[in-house]
């Protein structure tokens, strides 16, 4: 059976340090549900997300992650490249016509047949980039498929070294051209001068380091009245990432009979909320009468609800409350 990492997650830490020891740490303890990882090692996630407790009574809250998208990773999942190069493709893929002289292509994928070394590129192989010395190929018949590409960029390229890249392609210009702006790093919003619709621009991180992945989405489509806004994002890719997708089940209460009472001795049961809630409530029926507790009832609160007939016994911040009457 594949094993489980069970992991109680302080969202406000996304460091190791942010995986508790258990619900009573204090923030300074890492779980062992850690231990050692090895490569192909297969584990199943099970994560309950926790922020520092307003309540003054315990170190934790739960948090509700219901409708939140979860990322798991062995090293940071938002972390950027450290090193190396990428470049951008502009406008549409081409498969047959004229280049742009002086203008940097890539062969993104090369069909027999096709010749482009007469125009600089070292072969005719898919992968192969070249500065096109002219503008007609000896053959470009057979739909080989071509893209404009930007200068190489740095891993930490500044936005107006990204806007100056972009503004030299033949693409771009056609377009209008482009500002760039770096709302943080790694990150670079396009906006194209121009209203109307654009391509959206494509990458390469083959040369980026650690191994990466660059995303392009759009924020505001381009149309008639409208100027295109893009959203080029560099990310360093973890050495494992998983977005956990299947909501953990429903906690239920397990009741255990400690003690049966007579006329001599009290009754004395134990319940245990499993697998640990985080919201909600629960409701109990105890010699017919019925009371409704919260997720996380206090000792004192319950004490309160059952009455002066019932003694009880419980740790804040557990699960569990024993009951005596």
């Amino acid at each position: 059976m594949t094993p489980t990492l069970d992991l109680l997650v302080n969202i406000r830490d996304q460091d190791k340090t942010g995986v508790l020891a258990d619900f009573s740490s204090t923030g300074s303890g890492i779980s062992s549900a850690l231990g050692t990882l090895f490569r192909n090692d297969g584990e199943r996630v099970r994560i309950r997300a926790v922020e520092p407790s307003k309540s003054g009574i315990r170190n934790w809250d739960y948090v509700d992650l219901s409708t939140a998208a979860v990322r798991v990773a062995i090293g940071k999942a938002d972390k950027t490249p450290t090193v190396g190069t990428f470049f951008l493709k502009t406008g549409s893929a081409h498969t047959s016509g004229l280049l742009t002289s002086g203008k940097r292509y890539l062969i993104s994928a090369f069909i027999a047949g096709d010749v482009f070394t007469n125009l600089g590129a070292a072969s005719n192989a898919t992968g192969v980039i070249f500065t096109a010395t002219g503008t007609t190929p000896i053959t470009w018949t057979n739909a080989s498929t071509l893209y404009e590409i930007t200068a190489d960029l740095a891993f930490d390229a500044s936005y107006s070294a990204v806007q100056t890249a972009l503004n030299a392609t033949a693409a771009i210009t056609a377009a209008g051209g482009v500002t760039v702006t770096a709302p943080k790093s790694g990150c670079y919003l396009v906006a194209f001068v121009s209203a109307g619709a654009q391509v959206l621009i494509g990458w390469n991180a083959d040369n980026l380091a650690p191994q990466s992945l660059i995303s392009v989405s759009r924020l505001v489509t381009g149309s008639s009245g409208l100027k295109e806004q893009q959203l080029v994002v560099l990310r360093a890719l973890a050495p494992a990432y998983a977005e956990p997708a299947t909501a953990l089940a429903t906690a239920a209460a397990v009741v255990a009979n400690l003690q049966t009472g007579d006329g001599s001795h009290p009754s004395i049961q134990r319940i245990t909320l499993s697998p640990s809630p985080y919201a909600g409530t629960w409701t109990a029926t105890i010699e017919g009468d019925s009371y409704v507790f919260n997720w996380n009832e206090s000792e004192a609160s319950m004490q309160a609800k059952l009455g002066s007939g019932f003694i009880v016994t419980h740790t804040d911040g557990s699960f569990v409350w024993i009951i005596q009457w």
